[in-house]
């Protein structure tokens, strides 16, 4: 789920257009985990072109949204960038805390994967790590080779960002920990800078 059509996008009538710059940002991240484009329904969050999204109220748009998904009965919905991602998860939800890990919705089932938005990329160069990121972490999720299903182990898998939220300001590193752990099957290193209770870096 985009988040709403450029130009070319309205004109053909195809999201995420291939031969505009978005369009070709999204195809270039699909090739490098061999994702086709063709065995995804792609939409966007808005149907229309807006000059600036953060001025767009997208409430009207939602209706035809939940209905699109209530008809494609998804395993996996992966919403690229903040407003896409917000509709799903909930407006106090940010990208930094969310996107490239798992979120299980207990109500619909299905999964909830946030993505940075592949033209976030064009504009702050240092995005385009954690879009790749993003993407491959979704590749391994469709091959099955990250997720558990709920059902399997007992656990509730990291249930929703706002939990995280909540849970990292009391507890940072318990909380991160915690979150990863429940979302992949491997193991897990995770290096702090400052005390353990209260790091100021995490990396893992």
């Amino acid at each position: 789920i985009g988040e709403a059509p450029g130009k070319m996008e309205v004109k053909f009538d195809y999201p995420f257009y291939p031969h505009a710059p978005s369009g070709k940002e999204f195809g270039r991240y699909l090739s490098q985990v061999d994702i086709n484009r063709d065995d995804c329904y792609i939409t966007n969050y808005c149907k229309r072109f807006v000059d600036n999204p953060a001025d767009q109220d997208f409430k009207p748009y939602e209706a035809i949204l939940a209905r699109e998904i209530k008809k494609c009965h998804p395993e996996f919905i992966v919403p690229l960038g903040r407003w896409a991602t917000q509709f799903l998860l909930g407006n106090d939800v940010s990208m930094d805390e969310c996107h490239g890990l798992a979120h299980w919705n207990e109500i619909h089932n299905f999964w909830v994967i946030p993505c940075y938005h592949p033209a976030a990329g064009i504009h702050r160069i240092a995005l385009q790590t954690l879009i790749s990121n993003d993407i491959h972490y979704v590749a391994e999720a469709l091959k099955g080779n990250i997720l558990r299903k709920k059902k399997d182990h007992g656990l509730r898998l990291y249930h929703d960002a706002k939990w995280f939220s909540e849970n990292i300001k009391r507890s940072p590193y318990r909380a991160l920990v915690t979150h990863i752990k429940m979302s992949l099957n491997n193991d897990l290193a995770v290096d702090t800078e400052g005390s353990v209770e209260h790091p100021y870096c995490l990396s893992y």
